[in-house]
């Protein structure tokens, strides 16, 4: 648990110490086919207990921007989204039981930012028009 959480917190310090640098470390170019994603994805979440998983986590593990982990999910390559929308599974699994456990607010705020709500939507339709008059609402009926 403290281990893995010092190794990101390690890697982020190089980034961060290395984007000072001109044409240093340029951090989050790997690209991945599926197998590639799958193998180093199962690197993170077998090598993390469930509590420690976090999407920041799983991007620097995986070397990869916020904005690749999407192009992931909405590739054309079925094999390579399958494995991205897995990835994403997993995570999404790890807050929602956090929250189950604890119901802390920053976990409800994930889940909203995976695409979650709290609230309920209700649609109606109707054949032909509403006639809606005010005029039977102010006589007193």
């Amino acid at each position: 648990m403290f281990f893995g959480a010092r190794v990101e917190m390690l890697k982020l310090c190089f980034i961060i110490y290395n984007m000072s640098k001109r044409d240093a470390y340029i951090p989050f170019r790997k690209k991945y086919n599926a197998k590639t994603f799958k193998e180093r994805a199962d690197e993170y979440f077998n090598g993390n207990s469930i509590e420690d998983w976090t999407v920041s986590g799983f991007l620097l593990h995986m070397d990869i921007s916020k904005d690749y982990f999407k192009e992931c999910l909405n590739s054309e390559n079925k094999a390579l989204r399958a494995t991205a929308e897995w990835a994403f599974v997993n995570l999404e699994n790890a807050y929602e039981k956090a929250m189950r456990g604890k119901g802390r607010t920053a976990d409800v705020f994930a889940l909203k930012n995976f695409g979650w709500s709290d609230k309920q939507d209700l649609s109606i339709q109707t054949k032909g028009a509403i006639k809606i008059s005010f005029d039977d609402a102010f006589k007193g009926k």
